[in-house]
């Protein structure tokens, strides 16, 4: 899943082993990045034998090393792919020696046009990743403590720039849990 460039390749492994990839990407996503998903999905689906073979734990994972929900842009990080018309096959090349995989070197591109877009495309996805404020860990803790209730019914103030452009559906809180006393050498601890 190399070529998922702004994210989403959980997302796509979870559909591909249903045989279900198609849905986890805009229609007007370019021919080679739907191509590229289809086969690779092909291959998974098969092997997960198209959802035959797939099983769940029924729980809720909670993570948070993505940033605030808020400003993740799930939506939004499809236009950077389809508004430059990000081919993974053109514009992604493999580094021979390492094996890292980056966006094509500008001097190939005969045309200006096709060097404006990578840079265009190197901007628009550096530019997605640093307004995902992941680094926050300000604003991530005090999400965390406010979700359990640590500062009491208190709203939490939410900088303007973190408010979500459609509505979420709401989560579930995370149970809390108490660590069972300790008895060591006749005390508690």
């Amino acid at each position: 899943m190399d070529f998922c460039i702004v994210g989403s390749d959980d997302l796509h492994f979870a559909f591909a082993l249903l045989g279900r990839i198609r849905e986890t990407y805009p229609s007007n996503i370019h021919q080679d990045y739907a191509m590229l998903a289809k086969s690779w999905s092909d291959r998974v689906g098969a092997i997960a034998g198209y959802g035959g073979n797939v099983g769940y734990v029924d729980v809720n994972v909670y993570h948070r090393r993505s940033g605030s929900r808020n400003s993740r842009s799930h939506f939004g990080r499809w236009l950077i792919l389809s508004h430059y018309e990000f081919s993974p096959i053109k514009d992604l090349a493999r580094d021979e020696q390492s094996g890292v995989i980056y966006l094509t070197n500008k001097r190939r591109f005969d045309l200006d046009f096709g060097a404006r877009r990578i840079e265009a495309i190197q901007r628009g996805v550096v530019n997605y990743f640093l307004s995902r404020d992941e680094d926050n860990r300000r604003m991530i803790m005090m999400r965390q403590m406010a979700g359990m209730g640590r500062y009491g019914n208190a709203a939490l103030v939410v900088p303007p720039q973190h408010q979500p452009a459609y509505p979420y559906p709401s989560m579930r809180r995370p149970p809390q849990f108490a660590a069972p006393q300790r008895y060591y050498h006749g005390h508690f601890y």
